[in-house]
């Protein structure tokens, strides 16, 4: 399956045009605002309980991605109150309209990773995508949102 995933993944980004309108939009540093399931969201969720699989929460400014014109993203997270280069390896994205695809390695030569949000609107230095996620442990689904600002 990860072949598969594999394959339609490049063709896309080999087929796909960067020519649409959130292309231009969505190039630069931000900064992320609120992670987590749109309908239970609140402060008390953690970053613990999602990457378990649970409907969670990331508070203000855990992550900057830096999208580049090349399709290219450097992400950053902070670790112990500094912004450091996240290992993740080969970040790739992709848009097409309303659609964000992004893959990347945990490290050279790793399988690569995937994952596809719907861009809900890019507005002046304001960005939010949304989601449709499974909960590892319940097999439920749940919709699940990123909210971005724009870093200057």
């Amino acid at each position: 399956m990860d072949l598969i995933v594999s394959i339609i993944f490049q063709l896309l980004f080999c087929v796909i045009s960067h020519g649409n309108n959130h292309l231009t939009k969505i190039l630069g540093k931000w900064k992320s605002m609120t992670y987590g399931d749109v309908e239970t969201l609140t402060n008390e969720r953690s970053v613990e309980t999602y990457e378990a699989g649970g409907k969670g929460f990331i508070s203000s400014c855990n992550a900057h991605p830096v999208t580049n014109a090349d399709g290219s993203y450097t992400y950053y997270i902070k670790s112990g109150g500094n912004w450091v280069v996240s290992a993740n390896v080969d970040n790739e994205y992709l848009v097409d309209g309303d659609w964000l695809a992004t893959r990347w390695r945990s490290e050279a030569g790793a399988k690569f990773s995937y994952e596809w949000w719907d861009i809900d609107y890019i507005r002046g230095d304001e960005m939010k995508w949304s989601a449709l996620r499974e909960d590892v442990n319940t097999h439920s689904r749940f919709r699940t949102t990123f909210t971005w600002k724009r870093v200057k």
